[in-house]
Formats: structure tokens, C-alpha cells, sequence
């Protein structure tokens, strides 16, 4: 319940839920189109500030005040991978308000359920610095762990007595492979996902094995990596790969 003051006009807050002034900050994140724009890119997907400017076709400084809005309202999380600034929306709350705005614009009553967006092509396997990320290299540290081929330990990845055959499997001689001064093996954070890919001279090898096997290739000009017809017969056995239903836009 809120209760207009006598004299200045400001509402008073009776103590229940947050007051009118924070909804109305939160509210001013989204009075500007090219924020909306900018939420609408991340609802599909985590994109870094250079992949969002270039998508809505917009300077970086321009843009990063806008991301700066959005910070302050408490609509968007930023990470950081190596220069990198990852931005999300904060959490599902922000999905379903810009849900229900679609509804209230196109005059419905209700907002539908939100329909999980395609995945586009950098989001689906990626290069990040020489190993495999995205939901493909995700799903790959996955099932070396179910296999028992390896084994997160903190910051470090353990290598397992059953890594030899798995790595096998994805094209990976492990023999004589050595780390020297680089580490062999660590769980890197994969912005899409939030959870882990492998990284170090382990997850180097593993995408280069990918590669030099056919089973993925280079997309020119991105990051982002396709999978093959061989790739996506040995993936979907492994269970590796979600519903083929991928975006056809690829992010540098």
C-alpha cells in the first residue's frame, strides 16, 4: 500500500515491498528503444559489449551508456573473460517483464510463456582462444566427466585413468602430449553457458583434434564454429548436441 505525501508529492512507503521510486528506476532502464533492442539480444543469449554494438548496428560509446543504465537499474549482469565484458540479463524476472511489455503493447491481456530463443551459431560451438566453448564445448566437458576422463578440482582438471579412450573418441592422441609451462588442463567459465568448458593444452588439443577430424570447421570472419554432417552424427550419438534449431546469425 503506498500513501501520497501531504505537502511535496512524494509517494511514502508503508515498509511492504520495494517503493514506488525503485520500481520507477527500474522502469527507466526500459524507456529507450535501443536498450530495449539491447535486452531483446540478451534474452536470446549472453553477448559481450562488442557483439551487442555490432548487432544493433551502434557505437561502442554510444552503446555503453546505455549498458550503463542498465547496470544501474539492476537489469543487466557484466562479467569479465579476459578484456572481455560479458553482459546478461539479471536473471528471469527481466525476461518476463520484457515479455508482458510485448503483451501490453500488442493490446493482449495476458503475456505468453516465454519460448526459449534459437541458439545462434556462436552461442551453439565457438573458439575461445584455441579451445571448444559454447553449449557444444560445455556439453563435451560434461560427458569427459560422466566417462570418467576427467574430474574438476577447483581451478584445476584432473586427468583420468579413462581419458585415453574418451579422448580418443573426439580424435585426441593424448600421448606425448605435454603442458610445459602453459597448464594442461583447467575448467574455463563459458559466457553463454556460465558453466565450464575445457580450457588449457587439453582443451587445445581437443579442438584441434575436432577440426583436423572434419567434425567441425571454421567459420571466416568469427569465432563461431559449424558442426559438420560427420560432427553432428558423432555428437547427436553422444548426446551432445541440443535440438538443431539454431539461429542463422553469427557473432565476430
Amino acid at each position: 500500500m503506498i500513501q501520497r505525501g501531504l505537502y511535496d508529492g512524494r509517494v511514502a512507503h508503508t515498509g511492504r515491498g520495494p517503493t514506488a521510486e525503485e520500481m520507477a528506476a527500474r522502469a527507466q532502464g526500459l524507456a529507450d528503444p535501443l536498450r530495449l533492442a539491447a535486452l531483446d539480444l540478451l534474452a536470446a543469449a549472453p553477448r559481450t559489449a562488442s557483439e551487442l554494438a555490432v548487432s544493433l548496428g551502434v557505437s561502442g560509446s554510444r552503446l555503453g551508456n546505455h549498458l550503463a543504465v542498465l547496470r544501474e537499474a539492476g537489469l543487466v549482469s557484466v562479467t569479465r573473460q579476459s578484456r572481455q565484458a560479458v553482459y546478461a540479463l539479471r536473471g528471469e524476472g527481466v525476461r518476463r517483464v520484457l515479455a508482458a511489455l510485448r503483451a501490453l503493447t500488442a493490446g493482449e491481456e495476458t503475456a505468453p510463456e516465454p519460448v526459449e530463443a534459437p541458439l545462434s551459431p556462436i552461442t551453439l560451438a565457438r573458439a575461445c582462444y584455441g579451445h571448444l566453448a559454447g553449449r557444444l564445448g560445455v556439453a563435451v566437458f560434461d560427458h569427459l566427466a560422466a566417462a570418467g576422463a576427467i574430474a574438476a578440482a577447483g581451478d584445476r582438471v584432473e586427468v583420468l585413468a579413462a581419458a585415453p579412450d574418451a579422448f580418443a573418441r573426439l580424435g585426441v592422441d593424448l600421448g606425448g602430449l605435454a603442458a610445459g609451462r602453459r597448464r594442461l588442463a583447467y575448467p574455463c567459465l563459458d559466457w553463454s553457458e556460465n558453466r565450464p568448458h575445457l580450457g588449457g593444452v587439453l582443451g587445445d588439443a581437443l579442438l584441434d583434434g575436432l577440426l583436423e577430424r572434419g567434425l567441425l570447421r571454421r567459420r571466416e570472419g568469427t569465432r563461431a564454429l559449424e558442426v559438420t554432417p560427420d560432427g553432428d552424427g558423432l555428437f547427436r550419438s553422444l548426446v551432445l548436441l541440443p535440438s538443431p534449431d539454431v539461429g542463422p546469425d553469427a557473432s565476430a
